[in-house]
């Protein structure tokens, strides 16, 4: 028998696209509270998504986060060139399963 896929209502979808040149790194990856900046968020949106996909502008960003968020949370890669948040969205919108 084949497990029943899990009903996704509701999705979220954060935006790491943007590289800081005031502070001249990845902001996600910044420590704050002994946690990285994105998994505050990360685990802030598991208490209203049952699915979490997480923007970047490159694969070797994604690999970065990747190895911190676990396996619970997709990625997906904007459009290169494109630091512009309205493609970042729209790119987690075509992958979200939820609303």
């Amino acid at each position: 028998m084949y497990a029943e896929a899990k009903r996704v209502n509701h999705s979220a979808i954060v935006l790491a696209v943007d590289f800081s040149s005031t502070l001249g790194q990845d902001r996600g990856l910044l420590d704050f509270n002994n946690k990285l900046l994105f998994m505050h968020v990360v685990n802030a949106v598991k208490a209203v998504a049952e699915e979490t996909i997480i923007v970047t502008s490159s694969q070797e960003q994604s690999e970065k986060y990747r190895k911190v968020a676990g396996s619970n949370v997709k990625f997906a890669v904007a459009p290169a060139l494109s630091n512009d948040p309205f493609m970042g969205a729209l790119t987690g919108f075509e992958m979200a399963a939820g609303k």
